[in-house]
Order: C-alpha cells, then sequence, then structure tokens
C-alpha cells in the first residue's frame, strides 16, 4: 500500500470537517476514526505532521482538556488566505 502525502492526509481531514463541521478529537482518535472513514490509512506521526499543517494554514487548532489531553477541532477563527 502506498503511504500518502502529508498534503493528502490534511486534504482528507478537511474533507471530514466538511460532513462533521462540529467535530473534535485527539490526533489518536482522527488516525483510527476520521481517516478510515475517507478511505485513509496514516501513521500517527504523518497525522500530526498534517494536524500541524492545517493549523499553520489555520484550519485547525488544538486545546488542552483539564485533564491534559489534546483536543484539535476547526479553528475558531479561520484564517483567509
Amino acid at each position: 500500500m502506498q503511504r500518502p502525502s502529508i498534503t493528502a492526509i490534511a486534504g482528507a481531514i478537511e474533507q471530514y470537517l466538511r460532513r462533521y463541521p462540529d467535530a473534535g478529537d485527539s490526533d489518536v482518535g482522527i488516525a483510527e476514526w476520521w481517516l478510515p472513514e475517507e478511505g485513509v490509512q496514516a501513521s500517527l506521526d504523518d497525522v500530526r505532521d498534517a494536524l500541524a499543517l492545517l493549523e499553520s494554514q489555520g484550519v485547525m487548532e488544538t486545546v488542552m482538556l483539564q485533564d491534559g489531553r489534546s483536543l484539535w477541532r476547526p479553528a475558531r477563527h479561520p484564517r483567509r488566505p
């Protein structure tokens, strides 16, 4: 199986968010639940790289929960190109 590019993984995350705009999850949850629903299998490291890319583009943001876990969600104030 060919390894998807970081850009392809980011695109799959964005596609998921188009269908579920209020979604939020951990990086593990995104890798195990969101991406397979989009037909993408990716390593956790690649998912983290894709999330960092989306964060740098203002698409996603991470928030720290009280228990110390990180939650990834759509940026509340996305940047426009």
